[in-house]
């Protein structure tokens, strides 16, 4: 069965200050963190219960050369990505979006 992919809200937030913050250092660390983060994304989607539950019934894929995570739940009818985190960050960071209702 192939569920949908769909993006809660933060995560356009999430990942446009890690663009951000890229882009500041260089255009090109920009361009690889986005390709990077694309590269995981479909992997998740390709195999989204390929990766260990984190907390609750959410799941983390981490990202090629760039500390960060995507944590995501899957779902009956659809794969939700619900935020993009540095890996240094607390981990109970992931707590208030491990199983909200979107």
């Amino acid at each position: 069965m192939t569920r949908a992919l769909e993006f809660d809200k933060r995560v356009v937030q999430d990942v446009s200050e890690i663009r951000s913050y890229y882009q500041a250092l260089s255009p090109h660390l920009e361009a690889a963190f986005e390709a990077a983060f694309r590269e995981a994304v479909s992997r998740l989607k390709a195999s989204p219960l390929a990766y260990a539950e984190v907390r609750g019934s959410m799941r983390r894929v981490r990202l090629r050369r760039f500390p960060y995570s995507i944590g995501y739940r899957v779902e009956p009818e659809r794969i939700l990505v619900v935020g993009v985190v540095h890996a240094a960050r607390d981990p109970e960071v992931w707590k208030p979006r491990a199983n909200e209702p979107d």
